[in-house]
């Protein structure tokens, strides 16, 4: 399961204006709720602020991977936000995110989910692709960087992997 199969550009918003964590999850749970991708907005809020209590979801520089397993969903999926403005998220490295994966899944989904995360964290340390997502400006332009990062990184994991290395 690649990141890219799980995202779909209407459920990309490229202009978040919130200025809090609790507001940035909100407007995504929003945005899916009025996609029809979530009956409930509120039971999603709830798990991913458990989730955050536990381990700041602000994993690296500008970025955050919010995740849940809410019984309401059938299948997993990706929303994707970019705060121009950044917001404190309590992250690792104290610095402000500015892009936000948000993911959600059924919660026997969740062994899936683990490789998931370890892909997009295998994404998230590719200059490459960093520079093609704060490039990116349209739902459609966002959606093309994680497509082409993704299959440039399995491409190179396979030439080294074939190469013995």
């Amino acid at each position: 399961m690649n990141l890219s199969q799980l995202m779909r550009e209407d459920l990309i918003c490229t202009d978040l204006s919130e200025t809090t964590k609790e507001g940035a999850l909100r407007a995504l749970i929003d945005h899916l709720v009025d996609r029809g991708v979530l009956s409930d907005g509120d039971e999603v809020l709830r798990l991913l602020l458990e989730r955050e209590q536990l381990m700041t979801t602000g994993v690296r520089t500008d970025f955050a991977i919010p995740h849940a397993f809410p019984q309401q969903i059938g299948h997993s999926v990706v929303a994707f936000g970019c705060i121009p403005a950044g917001v404190d998220w309590q992250s690792l490295d104290q610095e402000p995110v500015h892009y936000v994966f948000l993911i959600l899944g059924p919660p026997q989904s969740a062994g899936a989910h683990l490789r998931l995360l370890a892909g997009l964290s295998r994404l998230l340390t590719h200059a490459d692709f960093i520079h093609r997502l704060t490039q990116a400006r349209t739902p459609a332009e966002i959606l093309q960087s994680v497509v082409t990062s993704e299959h440039e990184l399995a491409m190179a994991e396979q030439t080294s992997g074939s190469h013995g290395g």
